[in-house]
């Protein structure tokens, strides 16, 4: 449902990678942010029910259902709390997953998973909200991207 509910917001470098394997056709631009396209409701990559890029999967896909902070935002900080190579960051499941088991968090979860979404977090280059430390000169990235990669096109 995910893929159906939620627009998907790319990083400078996703919107680069999509670009130039798949064309502009897949991604849209809203209020500075871009976005994988969607089509009757639906991500533009899904068929039947399935991703189809997946070694061109956006962080945000791989990071849910979880939203990874260094400083606690919404609360319950205690539950949140999770320290990883001496560093404190604060780890929250969006409820409207279907996927979520709820109960004590397995092993493999705590060992394994969330140190993994921890490190993709940790590239600044891969992350969406990055853009305007990459472009704090350009305002309006809908004439950016139109006068600068979409004009070859």
């Amino acid at each position: 449902k995910c893929c159906k509910v939620f627009k998907v917001p790319l990083s400078f470098i996703e919107v680069k990678l999509l670009l130039k394997r798949f064309g502009s056709y897949c991604i849209e631009a809203s209020t500075g942010v871009f976005y994988l396209k969607r089509i009757n409701g639906r991500c533009i990559f899904q068929f039947s029910n399935l991703c189809s890029i997946h070694p061109f999967k956006p962080i945000a896909c791989k990071l849910w259902p979880f939203s990874i902070h260094e400083i606690p935002k919404y609360g319950e900080k205690n539950h949140a709390y999770f320290e990883y190579r001496g560093q404190v960051f604060y780890v929250y499941l969006n409820s409207y997953c279907e996927g979520i088991i709820p109960g004590k968090p397995s092993f493999r979860l705590v060992n394994k998973i969330i140190p993994e979404l921890i490190d993709l977090t940790q590239k600044p280059y891969l992350l969406y909200n990055n853009w305007t430390k990459t472009f704090p000169r350009v305002f309006n990235f809908n004439i950016y991207f139109q006068n600068k990669l979409y004009s070859k096109m």
